[in-house]
């Protein structure tokens, strides 16, 4: 069988997090690895905030139908489809614009759907 498609098949999703809060280290490695990920038209329209205040990941898991592995989790990252980060990059390139349409909109939500299941 394809080494890929077998690794694949091996997937498994863990929603029980050890209480060890992440090093820089490891985050920076997790974060690198995502935007290395293939997006459509290459373009990376979203931004990451990780998320360790106890508060604010009580807040979020109760706005995600109380999902408990948000509020356990020593690190939640919350991925945000993010236009303005987009053209900011472009500023220094003069004849670079993002023009608005639904078609960037759909490639910057896009993005979040594989992110949504990588628990």
């Amino acid at each position: 069988m394809n080494s890929t498609i077998n690794q694949l098949q091996q997937h498994r999703s863990s929603r029980k997090y050890k209480p060890d809060p992440l090093t820089e280290e490891q985050l920076q490695a997790i974060i690198g690895a995502a935007q290395k990920a293939t997006t459509s038209s290459n373009m990376q329209a979203y931004s990451v905030v990780a998320v360790t205040d106890s508060d604010v990941k009580r807040q979020i898991a109760h706005l995600a139908a109380d999902q408990q592995y948000i509020e356990e989790c020593p690190v939640f990252l919350l991925w945000c489809a993010d236009l303005h980060r987009l053209n900011y990059a472009c500023v220094p390139i003069e004849e670079v614009t993002i023009p608005v349409s639904t078609e960037i909109f759909i490639i910057a939500t896009v993005f979040l759907l594989p992110a949504l299941f990588w628990h």
